[in-house]
Formats: structure tokens, sequence, C-alpha cells
């Protein structure tokens, strides 16, 4: 699993929970932005294979998506041979293509910036 962890973020959500809803709505809101800006970014960098797909079966970047649960945010893929892709399967001869990761390393700074912007606009709107 490709991770980005931001030290700090349990303990931020805490106390956005004592400030209150809209605390924890910002940054859940934050979060997201984040999420789509990788994802965006992932889209970019999924491979794209060669061969003709059967019918019904997207292109892998077609399939990446952004959540968020609590304090979390995820891209993922749906696609039952996303994880073979991004992690290689030697057996197979199927060679790692880490899009996500890449991703995540591209994006971090706006994926922190995105949080800071949406958290900053409720405390500003709060006069904190």
């Amino acid at each position: 699993m490709s991770e980005l962890h931001v030290d700090g973020l349990k303990d931020l959500r805490k106390a956005l929970k004592q400030a209150g809803p809209d605390s924890v709505k910002a940054l859940q809101y934050g979060l997201r932005a984040g999420a789509e800006i990788v994802a965006q970014r992932a889209e970019q960098l999924a491979p794209v294979g060669t061969r003709p797909k059967p019918p019904g079966v997207p292109h892998l970047r077609d399939t990446i998506r952004a959540g968020t649960a609590g304090a979390y945010a995820r891209v993922y893929s749906n696609a039952v041979y996303a994880n073979p892709i991004h992690w290689g399967w030697p057996r197979r001869h199927i060679k790692p293509h880490p899009f996500i990761e890449e991703a995540i390393d591209d994006k971090q700074d706006e994926f922190v910036a995105a949080i800071d912007e949406r958290l900053g606009a409720l405390y500003r709107r709060l006069g904190l």
C-alpha cells in the first residue's frame, strides 16, 4: 500500500472535533481535494497496455478513484488487475509500475496545500 503519512493528522482531527463539526468537514474536504490531485496524477502515470481490452474491461487509468474516511485519504483502483500492474508479478513476468506511489511523490506538496487551504478558509470564516 502506498502511503503519505502526515505527522499529527490524528491529533489535528481530534482537536478539530472539539472545535465543532464544521472543522472536521473542512479537514475531510481538504483530504478529498488532496486525494483528487493525487488521483489525477496517477491517471496520467498509469500504464496503458498495447493489447486490445475485452469488451467491458476499462483501462486502468479509467478506474482510479479518490476517497476519504475519517482522517484518511486514499487513492485506489477497483480494477482486478490493478495490484499486479502496480506492484508487479514476477511469476507472470509483469514488471511493477508503481504509478500511485509516483503520483504521491509528485503531488505531496499540493496534497498538504489543499488541506491547509480548506482549514485556512474555515479559520478565516470563524475569525481564528
